[in-house]
């Protein structure tokens, strides 16, 4: 996944400042980069490992997930995301699952998520993976898989 100029500049303001540029060490990786990989991580529900090597190595970005799960900030950015798709793109998320544009499966060990052909390539649809994709993990879960993938966005979405 990689994020639209808009998109950065909507979440950008949500992160943490990168850390001074020093005269020793390794170069800071930028930091939409990092957060692409992690997004295309949570959206594709892989292993870390399995980061492709046009972003940040699985070390960094799992390094830099768990440091902006922890303070709160990967919460803000997938909520603006979120928020962005229902305004500018006038997608509702809970919506496009009523009217069958993206439905769930169960198969053997998981949850499968399918989405129409003609909205997979949407940008509203690929910034709604992540979210998804938690959705598949608490599914799975409910309906007694044993195999089940832990849900890296869990507590996220829990509707009050």
């Amino acid at each position: 996944m990689h994020l639209t100029d808009e998109q950065w500049l909507r979440v950008q303001p949500l992160l943490p400042p990168p850390p001074p540029a020093g005269r020793r060490g390794r170069p800071s990786i930028d930091q939409r980069q990092i957060l692409n990989g992690i997004l295309w991580k949570l959206a594709a529900r892989c292993s870390w490992r399995k980061i492709p090597a046009s972003y940040p190595s699985s070390q960094v970005c799992y390094l830099h997930y768990r440091r902006w799960m922890q303070a709160g900030h990967l919460k803000k950015v997938i909520s603006a995301l979120m928020k962005d798709v229902e305004t500018r793109g006038q997608f509702n998320v809970k919506k496009a699952v009523l009217t069958g544009i993206v439905k769930f499966e169960k198969k053997e060990d998981c949850v499968v998520i399918y989405v129409l052909s003609r909205f997979s390539s949407a940008w509203q649809v690929q910034t709604t993976l992540p979210y998804y994709q938690s959705v598949a993990c608490h599914l799975e879960r409910k309906v007694g898989i044993r195999n089940f993938q832990p849900d890296p966005l869990e507590g996220l979405f829990q509707q009050k």
